[in-house]
């Protein structure tokens, strides 16, 4: 039967050898690739998966440039359109009507649709085109026979025998028993274990008023069964030959009576709305041109696994006309024991109606029975709540059944030949849906804002929020803010979020109880800290070597206890988080605790100062504040600037977590305090400016007294630096009592320093010719340091606010002073930004261009990315200025980009700013703008 072709006048033939049109594939390797899109068409396949598919487990280096050059000659072949590029990944766009499997399966959906309306004329001949479509005996011909390709090609050859059994069916009612028969005997030639064919043999027979022939086949099926498969014949065949003897009527049916059709599911979860997007991506794995015959969906307890597949099996009932089979495996229940698979393999064969007596003592031949009887069977199996894939392995249909499964566990099961559907947390919207559902529109749209602190509080879990919802529907007399309240206490959350049989605790422990001891010792230490994990983290809090600490992490990975990241980092959930802590508190001793601390806050400030050391030449001083041994825990081993600089930015909110609890250690304020002191400028550089003021806060507010008044001043100061760069109106008081505090130590660089943060504060504010007097005095001081970035950064600031007062000859002098001292690269960058400046100001802007330059390739470096953007902002400023428009705009675009690379700036925000005929300076930079000093 000639096919239609798909709107490019692109088709695909798979019903045979893999063929399109307009033209041949002759190359294996593309062959192949085309082959696999298909099995996936309309659906992103990753890189990774391509090149596992293409190679195996160990592919050639060059295997990702070949699959792109696979990938351009199929796009020439078949047109770009056809062929996208999404998220490291390809997806094969396959139109409706333009594959021959796709025409195969409308035809035959057709057919069955009439046999069911009893046009059994119309049926044979819409089975008759079906299989006129198929070209060999079996699909995807040619190509390598790929795990992909060989399950795809058993799904479309079991759904071409079931069409040929419709057939026969068909024939049968329209009372053409001659036909019949010479064609189930053809199929029973193929196939001979198939007991369809055979009974479709014995009732033509029957029919055609050869009754003895009809009960000698069963006899010769009989025989072939046991010899070869060492099974009796199954119910419909047994039910068959009773009929005949007995002679009764026996209906066209397939065959003789069956059992009822199985519909075992749970009912449906009225509050399960959310998951639209995952619902109907299992529906369309599960509609026979799908291609998904299993399907596994994994994730942590509460997630709502469970309702999701139950309400995706409600959604494609009609894709099962077979039945649907549902069972609890127990692999995660409070207080169950997983099911055994053998005694799994007993429930569902149940459930197909076999009677107790004729299911075998062994579990190998009891589970070849499950097969048996799910071949030709188009039935949906949930299996839910699976512990482990050995356990549901023997459960699984046959690779030619059309029977689909959908197996719902904790842990992902990757080693089934299955689709994988990981679920996550709900989004706040969600959360707020199902709390509606659960609690009434009405309830929940009366107060908002405490409904969506339960929300925040139930974190997105299923779970949480249908205990939270059944709280509030089984004690009409609360407000919603009585429950808000009840769930802000983090030590009574877990005990409120439980009713009747549900609690997330429980949920949460039948994972944590199968944990070995290292992993759960690890787990337990994951509820000191509210951050994300990482394997240095892991190994600090633990004690462990990282090797060690890293396959803790990735066992609470599998158990779904934490959830991987893509930038090597584990989350944890703030309800799983809380588990932890109370395990914490039962398995370890307090001494345990704050050694866990004190590790980690020793790794934290040692890698602090190694990132301080590398991104930024600074006096001595800020190597050594604080804890002067570190050798309480190692480092992270960073080796360059950029590396230091993406420490600090990972790390900035971890390290804050860490600070909170640290403080209350002996030696946590120094601890601390050092932290803050190393981290301020790397913060401040990486844009994280309120991160470094946040933790300079902390210290200040949690030492309690416990601090050297040295430190505590460093820190202060460090505060308020941070202050005067976002603008706070009241840093020049803050200031000058900071100096104060400063003069009463009788310390000349912590003078000169907090002299220094009040001349860039009355810069800043208008009041220049203060600032010079409190920069000259800075300059006095700290030239007897004896350290050449301390005089070369006072210098800078007087050069700096000498031009703020109009004294441009004197700012050059001073600025030139500054670099005459050879300061580290930090402060020379510095001095070059602000005598360029200087420069522009006094009329020379292509001298201010040169040292701009040279001070952007310096900050770079260094990776002072907030600094780099202002400097490459304000030379942009300077192209404009010399005429030279479209230099001027792409010094201003990177500059956005990199606001945007270090989260000072949005994407869309730069997108918007630079479609300006005149880009404005972004705010951040603004509040950059006068430089203000930074020791």
């Amino acid at each position: 039967m000639e096919a239609r072709r798909g709107r490019d006048g692109v088709m695909f033939g798979v019903l045979g050898p893999l063929s399109i049109a307009p033209g041949p594939v002759t190359s294996a390797k593309q062959r192949l690739l085309l082959a696999t899109l298909l099995c996936h068409r309309n659906t992103r396949v990753s890189v990774d998966r391509l090149i596992e598919e293409l190679w195996g487990a160990e592919p050639p280096s060059s295997a990702r440039t070949n699959l792109q050059g696979y990938v351009h000659y199929l796009r020439r072949q078949l047109g770009a359109e056809l062929i996208l590029h999404r998220h490291e990944g390809y997806e094969l766009v396959v139109e409706e009507a333009a594959s021959d499997d796709q025409l195969f399966e409308e035809a035959a959906g057709r057919g069955e649709s009439a046999l069911a309306d009893g046009d059994a004329e119309a049926a044979l001949e819409l089975f008759g085109d079906a299989l006129a479509y198929w070209r060999g005996p079996d699909a995807y011909a040619g190509v390598a026979d790929t795990a992909t390709i060989r399950t795809e090609a058993d799904r479309l050859g079991e759904r071409r025998r079931a069409v040929v059994e419709h057939r026969i069916d068909t024939l049968l009612r329209l009372g053409r028993p001659g036909e019949a028969a010479a064609d189930a005997r053809a199929v029973v030639a193929r196939d001979p274990l198939r007991q369809r064919p055979w009974a479709q043999v014995m009732l033509a027979l029957h029919r055609s008023g050869r009754t003895a022939e009809a009960l000698a086949t069963y006899g010769r099926a009989r025989s072939v069964m046991i010899a070869e498969a060492g099974l009796e014949p199954g119910p419909e065949l047994r039910d068959l030959q009773a009929a005949i003897l007995g002679g009764d009527p026996v209906e066209v049916t397939g065959g003789a009576a069956r059992a009822p059709v199985p519909e075992e599911l749970p009912p449906l979860d009225p509050a399960f709305t959310a998951r639209v997007q995952e619902l109907d991506q299992l529906s369309t794995w599960l509609r026979p041109a799908g291609g998904a015959r299993v399907i596994a969906i994994s994730g942590p307890g509460g997630i709502g696994k469970s309702a999701l597949a139950v309400r995706a099996a409600y959604a494609c009932t009609d894709d099962f006309p077979d039945g649907r089979l549902y069972l609890d495996l127990h692999g995660a229940t409070p207080g169950a024991v997983p099911v055994p698979p053998g005694d799994a393999v007993v429930r569902l064969l149940r459930g197909l109606g076999v009677r107790e007596r004729e299911i075998p003592d062994d579990p190998g031949r009891s589970a070849a029975l499950l097969r048996t009887m799910l071949a030709g069977r188009r039935a949906l199996l949930v299996l839910d709540n699976a512990a482990a894939a050995e356990q549901v392995r023997p459960l699984l249909p046959g690779s030619g059944s059309p029977a689909a499964v959908i197996i719902t566990s904790r842990r992902p099961l990757a080693v089934l030949h299955a689709r994988q559907l990981p679920l996550g947390t709900l989004s706040p919207a969600e959360s707020l849906t199902v709390l509606a559902e659960l609690a009434g529109t009405g309830r929940i749209g009366a107060d908002r804002t405490a409904a969506a602190a339960i929300a925040e509080a139930c974190g997105g879990l299923p779970l949480a929020l249908r205990i939270a919802g059944a709280r509030l529907v089984s004690r009409a007399d609360w407000t919603l803010t009585e429950l808000r309240s009840r769930l802000a206490d983090q030590h009574r959350r877990l005990d409120e979020l439980q009713h009747d049989d549900l609690a997330v605790r429980s949920s949460c422990l039948v994972s944590v109880r199968s944990l070995p001891p290292g992993p759960a010792r690890v787990f337990a230490l994951l509820g000191l800290v509210e951050a994300d994990v990482t394997v240095a983290m892991a190994a600090a809090l633990s004690g462990l070597p990282a090797d060690d600490a890293r396959a803790a992490l990735d066992h609470l990975v599998d158990v779904q206890l934490v959830r991987p990241g893509g930038d090597g980092r584990c989350s944890v959930h703030d309800l799983v988080r809380l588990v932890a802590a109370e395990q914490a508190g039962r398995l370890l001793e307090p001494g345990d605790t704050d050694a866990a601390l004190r590790r980690l806050l020793h790794h934290y400030l040692g890698t602090a100062r190694r990132a301080a050391r590398l991104v930024g030449a600074w006096p001595e001083s800020r190597y050594t504040a604080g804890v002067t041994e570190t050798a309480c825990w190692p480092p992270a081993d960073l080796d360059t600037a950029e590396a230091a600089a993406a420490w600090v930015r990972a790390e900035s909110r971890a390290v804050l977590a860490v600070a909170r609890r640290g403080l209350d250690l002996d030696d946590g304020p120094a601890l601390v305090a050092g932290l803050s002191v190393a981290l301020a400028h790397p913060l401040g550089g990486a844009g994280r400016i309120r991160d470094s003021i946040e933790l300079g806060r902390l210290v200040l507010d949690g030492a309690d007294g416990r601090l050297a008044p040295v430190l505590a001043a460093q820190v202060r100061r460090d505060v308020n630096e941070g202050l005067g760069v976002l603008g706070s109106s009241e840093i020049v008081s803050e200031r000058l009592r900071a100096l104060q505090a400063a003069r009463e130590l009788s310390d000349p660089e912590e003078e000169g320093q907090a002299l220094l943060a009040v001349a860039g504060a009355m810069g800043r504010h208008g009041r220049p010719a203060d600032a010079i007097d409190y920069a000259r005095q800075a300059v006095d001081r700290l030239t007897a340091t004896g350290d050449p970035d301390l005089p070369a950064l006072a210098w800078s600031v007087l050069g700096h606010c000498l031009r703020l007062d109009g004294r441009f000859q004197e700012a050059e002098e001073a600025l030139e002073r500054a670099l005459s001292l050879r300061p580290g690269r930090r402060v020379h960058a510095i001095a070059l930004g602000r005598l360029a400046e200087v420069l522009r100001d006094a009329g020379r802007p292509h001298d201010a261009l040169g040292l701009l330059e040279q001070a952007i390739v310096l900050f770079g470096a260094d990776e002072q990315r907030s600094d780099e953007a202002l400097a490459g902002w304000i030379a942009g400023d300077l192209l404009e200025r010399l005429g030279r428009p479209d230099e001027a705009r792409a010094r201003w675009s990177g500059s956005a980009d990199v606001l945007v690379g270090i989260g000072l700036l949005d994407r869309v925000e730069a997108t918007e700013l630079m479609r300006q005929p005149r880009p404005e300076m972004p705010r951040v930079l603004r509040q950059l703008r006068p430089r203000e000093a930074r020791q």
